[in-house]
Order: structure tokens, then C-alpha cells, then sequence
């Protein structure tokens, strides 16, 4: 059994001849029938350990050995190899924003190790030994990954539709006291230890323990990644062929992830706005509340932003004023307005002001350049203008024009927030099974447990659009004066004409705790024991298996949210400011960035005079970071409005991160949601295994119970209490069905006769797969009343298997159909039936329609089913009172489809040389979009509120300007027709295709080529190459005559292509120990340059950047260690 884990650096122990053969349990998966990169089996079909080649679906299997040479240890290295699957990251394949309106915070503080989308639809479902999971894997514990694209019913029925990626840990076996210690490093200073032990205690119990301790490095200097992991295992045989397992894992990370996309360029458009200053804080609420003096018509408020982004803007800013310090150099107001104290106070002492509302202070600053041009309605910051009604189709997200000139701002080097913008997550996971098999494995059963407790956190200061704009400060002053009186001397900035970053401090915190038992039972029927062994018909009827599962699992989720407004103390405010503003208790932080070559910046005239200045990120950013589990002691300087005075005060800013996040949390969530599953699969293996038939159905209870929230947003006075007893208490039920749904699949495939196997040079296989899963999304309703089926997913494939040269060959070939359906989509239009009704029975009484009567209005009302959706009350004898009540619940769908094509092919030419290809193919498009109203329209609207006499001399409105045809044709009609326009729009940033080649050959120690000094020398490396992606779209008219973007005119970026290689030699060491040296570099050819992810309809383009050149290295000692 040696064999088993010679892969990976865990070899096993060589076995004596009286050793006794382990047979594998039906239940487990292991590495030892792998050959090369190619796995033979999984349990991805039928939760029974099947060969790859009896399962017509497309699952990758990402081995032991593949983890090995390609050094792979997260999710982020592996999809990157497998095909159409798509993973954000520095080292990913994709941006994560999955939009034209990208929010790259959602990719740095994925806590899961990163965005996933597969076959351009949705993203994958983690799971962890085929547990639903949070937890990152890590393969300091975890051996194998496996990647079902799609539905499958037989894994889950309530899932994500892109599909499942599962990683495997590892058990404690009976092959030996054996294990590994492994060091490695790269270019940048990571350290990253791991240990795995494997113990054999006795014949009957054996334990297994790994641990990982790492500090990983990045180009992004301010960038880090400290993580710990412990996890331990045993396996225990019992009595009655009965093996008991058990695994728990502790572990912690801290992290401030690299921004693979450069920050935003806040410098540009000031200079092109002719390097705009604010004398004073007066002069800069009267500079925003301008109309006009800029662009023509434009409010100024749509070309400067108060210098306190976000809803912090009213609250208390720290300000890092002095690059070299760490700490706070003033504290106090960003945006001070009139309360109502202040004007009770006698006018010559009332702060003054230029021209405004009475008593606003402001700090400001400008746009970046994509919001000046979509608020300003096209006018870009130079003064020139877009053709109108471009502005609209602007991205909208948190990046904006960028500054990429790294002499300027090194984004490859610099983190931009240094380090401040930091994630948190701890875990904890129990897993335990007993399971049995008797009769020569043709009755089985498992009973197993999963309980997980993950918390997880994400503290950013700088993730709006605003918070990722590098700006140059424009405000001379600061809001106090050097007396502390409101008609004082100004406090001089000291930041003012110098580069600065800031924003309102802001992150979650979320607790995801989860608890499944599962119960699983198999009888195989083997037609061999019930009829003659040769006969025709035991061989026709061959084997047939069936396998039942039930499974319970709760899932308790709690979410928490600081908007922006991590708070102050309200006593101090109270205390200090009587009289305050409401929201005065939000805070922020803004940072003066250092300069390396420091100049003034208010003589420059254009971007390219700043070429070699060399801004920096900000400063000691883990020592300025809000992930703080106590408050943080803060100074400020506030403005009294009872006294009339600016007063010096001591207070605390209160954190997410503290016990209870009390009260920092603006928003926060509790609810529960369980799973109950019933499922049946069946598979016959017919005719010597020629047909294998694979079926599955199952049923799926899911509930949810949802406590009370916490939110600011109805009041915005104060921070709701999340120590409040009825908040804590969570959800108390009751248990809301949310699905009760069945789901099947079914696979088939047909592998060559055997009559005809010895005939011919390849075995060849062809399938045919349906599957189906769905994922609770509530109790919605259609325009006609009727409840919106789930969303579902749904996949068929088909394909074929080529398998030859003496079982060196297996290539697979799958063409797929995958498609979301059901996925919620609304606009205008679905709510335009409620106003027309109520206009249809008020407008009786105009005089511009009384040739009409009631019985006229009755004959154009719609069905009832839209009747009861608007809840249109009315009585014919006063329509005058005729009411609506628009049931909110109603939504419109549409699907996505996804066609393409997947291919593997492993090949290992010698026992010492492996292949793997890979190829994806992918096409993803919206379809179907709004099918119930396009039948509302058809059926209904167009004959009865548009074509009808009726229609078209009946006025809508009181001062009869429109007719029931005009509104229903603009408001429904055309909007329906144009939500339709949008099937056949592609998925963003898709690559149509994506290929990757691998390959490894080991020399071992008698080849003549390689000295014996280099050892057990084994080389390989590989190819990735992407196609373009699509990134955006130029504009042109649709069939309607409306400005739309046109699929026909895509913005794509560039292909990619990348080589990978690196170099192992193993060295054998005395008392049956081996060490081994690996050095891989990722990236050869180094691509360290900007790949576009997002084009505006002009051609401008956002970027990001990935890895580059990685070199690492490693060194692992394999063998009996003495722990």
C-alpha cells in the first residue's frame, strides 16, 4: 500500500510481507489508483466512491500530485488550472466584480479565499468533505479538490447552479508512523511552515495531525497574510467491521490583502477644474452649494464632495496629518452645519459664512473623473461634453479613472491603504462518522456530523469609490480656529496643496455557525449471487446500487455592518457638544500620504508633472487599523453649539471588533435557516459494465427564521442597541417554508462492448446528463398573481471518453447547457398597472372622457390575477375612492445560458512523465427575459390598453394630456420590450476560452542525463492561455430608437498567455527519511503589466493588475519524524 501516498511528499511506509491489505472503505476517496495528474475516482457522482469513467458529468479532480508540482495551496492557485472556472485575486483569472460596476472590497475581504464563477454564471458552493462550509481550504490538510460544474442533485438539490468545489481533508490511516515537514518561501519574504504526522497508536486506532503556521509576503509590501491552523484526526476500528472517525480543526488569520487594482486619480480632474482651492470652510459649503460657475446649469455639488466622505461627513475625523507619526495628529469636524442651537446663538458669535445655508462649514474636494461625468450629465472635468444621454451608461462602481503611472504612485509596490484595510477570521470544525460495510461490500452505512463556528471581519476605511481616490487636499483650513471662538482665527491645514486619502471608517462582521447530520445507506444488488455466474443474463443485468440519504443541517447566521460610522461616545458628545448635530457621532480618518520626492503640488499643470514624485501609501497602516477588539482612545477638537465655542475633549471610537460590536454597528441581522433532505440514487451497471445508468431524486424542506434587525436608516439619530434583549435573542421562530422543492438528474453511458474491447485500439464512452438543483429565494408572486417558481439551476451535458494506449490515455470531451432560471429581475414597467387602474377609475369623472361609462372601464380591466397583485379596490358607484396596494412582493425573471464546451486529457506516456490538458469553452448570455410580462403585454396590454378606440381616447390624468394608450404603450409596452432586448447580452468580463497545460517527468536516479549528485530529479511546468475578455460595449440605437449599449461592439482585452515551470530533486536520507527541494515559478515571462476589466462606452478603460513573476521555494522532509 505504499503506493498510495507516494504522491505529495507523504509517502507511506514500505509494507511487509505480512502486512495486511487494506481494502478502501465505499465512503472514502483516496489518491492511490490515481496515475499522474489523472484521479480514477470520486464521490461526486453518487456519494459512493465511482470511477471517473461510470459518471456522465463534467468534475475535475485536482490531485495530490497536482497540488505538488504547481504549488498550490488555496482556491485561488487551483481554478485557475481547471476549466470555466473563474477566481478573483492577484493570482486569479479574473477581476471578482462580476459587472460593469466593479466593488473590488468584495474581493479583498472575501473570507472564503475569494469570488468564484463558473461557466460564466454563478458562483460555487464550498464544501468541505461535501459539508457546506466558509472555511478557506488550505492543502496543508487537504489532498484533493474536486470541481462539479452545474447542477447535481445527488450532492444538492438547494445549491448554487454554478456548482460545487469540495476539498478533501485528510485521515488518519493505518499506513505507517510517516509524515512531513515542509518550509518554503519566495521572492518576497513569505515564511509558511507545515506539519502533517500520521501515528499508528495500535491494530485498531491510528491518529493524524497537521499544522501551518504562515507569514506570507507580497510585492505589496504593506500587504500580509498571517495564518494558523491546527487540525488533528483519528480513526478508530471497531467490532461488526465498523470504523469510527473524528477530525477538529482550530484556526486564525489576519490579513490586509493586496488591491490588485490601482487607486483612483482624484489629482486629474482638479487640475483640469484649474486647481480649485477653499480659503476657508465657509468658502468651501459656498463653493458646494454653487450652481453654475463651473458647467452651465450644474450644480456644484455634482463636481465637489465634502472632504469627509460617505455618511461620515457630519461625524469626527482622526487626521494623519504628519506621514511620520502613527498616531492622530488633530481630531474634529469635517462638515459642520446649523443645529439648532446655533441659531438660538446671538449672531456675533455664530460661526460665519460666505453665501449658503446659515452656519455651514465644509471641507472639500472633486469628483473623480466618472462620477463629475455621470452627476454633471456628461461633462468630463476638462469641459468637454458627451453626447447626451452617454453619461448613464458610465460604470458606476468604486473605480474610476486611475493613476497608473507608476513613478507617480507604485501600485505594484504600494498598498494603498497600507496595511489599515485589515480581515480577521477564526473557525472552528468538528467533523465525526461511524460507518460500516458487510457482505463483501454490498451493504453500507455511515452516520456522520459536522459542526462549524466561523466568524470572520473586514475593517476598511477605503473602500468607496471616494475612500480609493487619491486627492490633493484643496482646503487651506482646518474647522476650528486658533481661539476656539466661531469668528476666530482659521487653524491652518497642514495637509493643504499635499496628496491625501480618507473616508469614513466602516467594515462587517459576520458569525456563520453551522451544524448538518447526515445518514447514509447503500445495498448493492450483484446479479451474480442470485443466477449462474457465465450465464447471458447475470451479465446482462450486471450490478445495481442503490444508495438512500437523510440529512438535517442548521445554519445560523448573524451580520453586522458599520456603514461608514463606527461612533464616538455619546456621553462625551453629550457632555462636551450639547446641542450637537444628530450624526455627530460617525467618524472617520484621513491620512496625508508621504512623498518621496516631495514638490508643490499647486504649481503643477498636468498629471505628467508629477512623473518620479513617488506618493506613497499610507503610513504605519497597521498601527492606524479599526480592527480593534477594545475602543480606540481618541482627542478632538468639537464645536460646542450651546456655548458657541470649539472645546477640546477626550472620547473613544467604538469598533465593529469589540465584544458585541456594541454600539458601532449601524446595521445588524440574525436568522436561521435548516435543511431537511431526503434523497434516492440509483445505478445499474448493465452488460459487463457497458451501460451505466445513474438516477436521482430528492427532496428538499428548507426554513428560515429571521429575528428582529438593527438599523439607522428609518431614524439616523443614533446607533440602534445590539445588546437590546429582544435583538439578542435572535430568531424565535416561526419557521418560514421558503422551498419545498423536488429535484432529479439522470446520467447514461455507454462504454464500449466487451466483445469488442480487445478489437479495437480505444475504448470509447458516450453520455447523455440531466440535472437539476434550485436555491430558495422567498415567496415572490408574478404580475398575474401566480407564485415565481425558485431559482433554479439546470445543466445537460453530453459527451464522450477516449481511453487507450494501455490505460495511458483518458480523454473526456463534454459539451454543456447550463442555465440560472428564475433569477429575480424587475423594472418600471411590473408596477405601472396599479397607477393606470387607479386612473382608469378616477379619471370617470373627467370631462375630457364623458362619453364613457363604467361598463367601458370594466371592459379593459385586466385579469384578476393582476387585479389582486396591484390591490385594486374599488367601488363603481364612487370610483373617485378607488385605491391601489401594489403587492411589493412581486418581481419578473430572467435567465441566464450558458453553452460550451469542456475538455480534459490526461496522457502519461511512461510510468515517469504525466500530461494534463485542460480547455474550457464558454458562452453566457441573458435569456428570457421577463416572460411574464412579455405575456401580460401580448396577451392583454397591447389589444386591450393600447390598439382598443378605447385606449386611445381615454385620458389617463387629470389635466387630460395623456391616454390610457400613450402611458400603457411608453410605461409598459416599450420598457417590457426593452428589458427583452437584453437576452442575448453576454456575461462581463467572459473569455470564451481558457486552456491550460501541465506536464512533469522524473529522471529518477539511474537516468544517464541527469549527475547522480542532483538526486531524484523530476521537472515540469505548463501553459495557461485566456482568450479576450469582453469588457464593455459602445453605444448605438436599439430597434425602439433608444440609446443602448450594442453587443455588436464589444471592448475586449487582450489574450494571455502564461508559463509556468519548476524543478524537484529528493534526496534519500538514512532510517527511511527523504528530503525534497522544489522551486517553482509561477509566471515566467512576467506579466507585470495592467490588463483592462472594465470599458465606459467611450473607450476609457479601468485595470487591474496580477501577480507577475512568483518564485518560491520549498524544502520537505518525508519520513518516520520524531514527534
Amino acid at each position: 500500500m505504499c503506493s498510495l501516498f507516494a504522491v505529495a511528499g507523504l509517502q507511506a511506509q514500505s509494507a511487509s510481507s505480512d502486512e495486511e491489505i487494506i481494502e478502501l472503505s465505499p465512503f472514502e476517496v483516496t489518491g492511490g489508483t490515481d496515475d499522474g495528474y489523472r484521479a480514477t475516482s470520486t464521490l461526486a457522482g453518487t456519494r459512493l466512491r465511482t470511477d471517473m469513467r461510470d459518471i456522465g458529468a463534467s468534475i475535475s479532480i485536482v490531485n495530490e500530485e497536482f497540488l505538488r508540482d504547481t504549488n498550490s495551496s488555496n482556491i485561488e492557485d487551483v481554478l485557475i488550472f481547471t476549466p470555466n472556472t473563474e477566481i478573483g485575486g492577484l493570482g486569479g483569472n479574473h477581476s471578482g466584480s462580476q459587472g460593469a460596476n466593479p466593488i473590488p472590497a468584495q474581493q479583498r475581504g472575501d473570507p472564503s479565499g475569494g469570488l468564484t464563477r463558473v461557466r460564466g454564471l454563478a458562483s460555487a458552493d464550498l464544501t468541505r468533505d461535501y459539508f457546506l462550509t466558509n472555511i478557506p481550504f488550505d492543502t496543508f490538510n487537504t489532498d484533493r479538490v474536486e470541481v462539479q460544474r452545474g447542477a447535481n442533485s445527488a450532492l444538492y438539490g438547494l445549491g448554487s447552479p454554478g456548482g460545487i468545489i469540495n476539498s478533501q481533508t485528510i485521515r488518519a490511516n493505518f499506513y505507517g508512523d510517516r509524515g512531513r515537514i515542509r518550509l518554503e518561501t519566495d521572492q518576497y519574504g513569505t515564511s509558511r511552515y507545515s506539519l502533517r504526522y500520521n501515528k499508528v497508536i495500535n491494530d485498531n486506532i491510528a491518529i493524524r495531525v497537521a499544522m501551518l503556521t504562515e507569514d506570507r509576503g507580497y510585492e505589496q509590501k504593506q500587504a500580509f497574510l498571517e495564518d494558523d491552523r491546527r487540525f488533528a484526526a483519528v480513526t478508530a476500528k471497531l467490532p461488526f467491521n465498523l470504523t469510527a472517525r473524528a477530525s477538529v480543526e482550530f484556526s486564525e488569520r489576519e490579513s490586509s490583502n493586496p488591491d490588485f487594482i490601482p487607486p483612483n486619480d482624484g489629482i486629474t480632474p482638479w487640475i483640469n477644474l484649474g486647481k480649485p482651492t477653499s480659503s476657508s470652510p465657509a468658502e468651501g459649503a459656498a463653493i458646494f452649494r454653487g450652481t453654475g460657475d463651473v458647467f452651465p446649469g450644474v450644480a456644484h455639488k455634482n463636481i465637489f464632495h465634502l472632504a469627509g466622505a460617505g455618511q461620515a461627513s457630519v461625524g469626527y475625523y482622526r487626521y494623519y496629518q504628519d506621514p511620520t507619526d502613527p498616531n492622530p495628529t488633530w481630531g474634529g469636524h469635517s462638515y459642520l452645519v446649523a443645529t439648532a442651537a446655533d441659531k438660538a446663538l446671538a449672531p456675533e458669535v455664530q460661526r460665519p459664512v460666505t453665501t449658503g445655508p446659515q452656519g455651514q462649514w465644509m471641507r472639500i474636494k472633486t469628483w473623480d473623473e466618472n462620477n463629475i461625468i455621470r452627476r454633471t450629465g456628461g461633462y468630463r472635468s476638462d469641459g468637454t461634453q458627451l453626447p447626451a444621454g452617454h453619461s448613464a451608461f458610465f460604470s458606476n462602481g468604486h473605480v474610476s479613472n486611475q493613476l497608473l503611472d507608476r513613478s507617480i504612485f507604485d501600485y505594484r509596490e504600494n498598498l494603498f491603504s497600507g496595511g489599515m484595510a485589515q480581515q480577521y477570521a477564526d473557525w472552528e470544525n468538528l467533523n465525526a462518522s461511524i460507518e460500516g460495510s458487510w457482505f463483501d461490500n454490498r451493504v453500507g452505512l455511515e452516520f456522520s456530523h459536522n459542526e462549524q463556528t466561523f466568524e470572520s471581519a473586514d475593517a476598511n476605511s477605503l473602500q468607496g469609490v471616494q475612500q480609493r481616490t487619491i486627492y490633493i487636499d484643496m482646503n487651506q483650513h482646518l474647522l476650528a480656529t486658533t481661539d476656539g471662538t466661531g469668528t476666530g482665527e482659521l487653524l491652518p491645514s497642514p495637509t493643504y496643496g499635499k496628496p491625501i486619502m480618507g473616508g469614513g471608517s466602516g467594515g462587517n462582521r459576520t458569525y456563520n455557525d453551522r451544524d448538518a447530520t447526515r445518514l447514509q445507506g447503500f445495498v448493492e444488488v450483484r446479479f451474480d449471487d442470485l443466477m449462474d455466474d457465465d450465464s447471458f443474463m447475470t451479465r446482462l443485468l450486471g450490478k445495481l446500487t442503490f444508495t438512500g440519504l437523510i440529512d438535517e443541517s442548521t445554519h445560523y447566521n448573524q451580520t453586522l455592518y458599520s456603514a461608514r460610522s463606527d461612533p464616538l461616545n455619546h456621553y462625551d458628545l453629550a457632555m462636551n457638544t450639547p446641542g450637537h448635530h444628530v450624526v455627530s457621532a460617525r467618524s472617520g480618518q484621513e491620512f496625508a500620504l508621504p512623498v518621496a520626492n516631495p514638490i508643490n503640488f499647486l504649481n503643477v499643470n498636468s498629471l505628467s508633472d508629477l512623473a518620479g514624485v513617488g506618493i506613497g501609501a499610507v503610513p504605519f497602516g497597521r498601527e492606524r487599523t479599526n480592527m480593534s477588539f477594545t475602543p480606540i482612545p481618541a482627542s478632538f477638537t468639537g464645536w460646542n453649539p450651546t456655548a458657541g465655542q470649539f472645546v477640546d475633549f477626550d472620547s473613544t471610537v467604538n469598533t465593529l471588533y469589540q465584544p458585541d460590536s456594541w454600539p458601532a454597528a449601524s446595521h445588524a441581522n440574525k436568522k436561521i435557516n435548516t435543511v431537511q433532505s431526503e434523497v434516492l440514487i440509483g445505478q445499474h451497471s448493465l452488460w459487463d459494465n457497458t451501460v451505466v445508468l445513474t438516477g436521482t431524486w430528492r427532496n428538499d424542506v428548507a426554513t428560515q427564521a429571521a429575528g428582529v434587525g438593527r438599523s439607522t436608516t428609518k431614524t439616523r439619530r443614533d446607533v440602534r442597541d445590539t445588546l437590546d434583549p429582544v435583538y439578542v435573542a435572535g430568531p424565535q421562530g416561526p419557521y418560514n417554508v421558503t422551498a419545498d422543492d423536488d429535484t432529479t438528474s439522470y446520467s447514461v453511458m455507454v462504454h464500449t462492448p466487451a466483445f469488442l474491447r480487445d478489437k479495437l485500439p480505444f475504448d470509447l464512452s458516450v453520455y447523455k446528463s440531466e440535472a437539476d438543483n434550485f436555491q430558495p429565494t422567498g415567496s415572490n408572486i408574478t404580475i398575474f398573481n401566480d407564485t415565481v417558481p425558485a431559482t433554479a439551476g439546470t445543466t445537460e451535458e453530453m459527451g464522450f471518453i477516449v481511453e487507450g494506449l494501455d490505460g495511458k490515455l483518458s480523454a473526456r470531451f463534454n459539451w454543456y447547457e447550463s442555465a440560472v432560471v428564475n433569477n429575480r429581475y424587475e423594472e418600471g414597467s411590473l408596477y405601472q398597472s396599479a397607477s393606470i387602474l387607479e386612473g382608469l377609475a378616477h379619471q370617470l369623472s373627467n370631462p375630457a372622457n364623458s362619453g364613457f361609462t363604467v361598463a367601458d372601464v370594466q371592459a379593459v380591466l385586466p385579469p384578476a390575477g393582476v387585479i389582486g397583485s396591484s390591490g385594486f379596490q374599488v367601488d363603481w358607484s364612487n370610483p373617485d375612492a378607488a385605491t391601489t396596494a401594489r403587492n411589493s412582493s412581486d418581481t419578473g425573471t430572467q435567465d441566464f445560458m450558458a453553452k460550451g464546451m469542456e475538455v480534459e486529457i490526461a496522457y502519461n506516456p511512461t510510468a515517469a512523465w504525466t500530461i494534463l490538458l485542460a480547455a474550457g469553452e464558454q458562452k453566457t448570455v441573458a435569456d428570457n427575459t421577463y416572460p411574464e410580462m412579455r405575456r401580460y403585454v401580448s396577451e392583454f396590454v397591447q389589444s386591450k390598453w393600447v390598439d382598443s378606440s378605447f385606449a386611445q381616447n381615454y385620458y389617463i390624468d387629470a389635466g387630460a394630456t395623456q391616454t390610457l394608450a400613450e402611458r400603457a404603450s411608453v410605461s409598459i409596452v416599450e420598457a417590457v420590450q426593452r428589458a427583452a432586448l437584453q437576452d442575448g447580452s453576454p456575461s462581463k468580463e467572459q473569455a470564451r476560452w481558457r486552456v491550460a497545460f501541465n506536464t512533469s517527468y522524473q529522471f529518477g536516479t539511474e537516468s544517464d542525463i541527469i549527475p547522480n549528485w542532483l538526486g531524484e530529479l523530476t521537472v515540469g511546468g505548463g501553459v495557461r492561455w485566456q482568450d479576450r475578455t469582453g469588457i464593455g460595449f459602445r453605444l448605438g440605437n436599439n430597434v425602439l430608437g433608444d440609446l443602448a449599449l450594442d453587443v455588436n461592439q464589444p471592448f475586449l482585452a487582450p489574450r494571455v498567455t502564461t508559463a509556468d515551470v519548476f524543478a524537484r530533486t529528493s534526496y534519500k536520507l538514512k532510517n527511511n527519511r527523504s528530503i525534497d527541494l522544489q522551486l517553482n515559478i509561477k509566471d515566467l515571462t512576467n506579466h507585470d503589466g495592467l490588463t483592462p476589466f472594465v470599458a465606459n462606452p467611450d473607450g476609457s478603460k479601468f485595470y487591474r493588475f496580477g501577480e507577475g513573476r512568483l518564485i518560491s521555494a520549498s524544502a520537505t522532509l518525508i519520513g518516520a519524524l520524531n514527534v
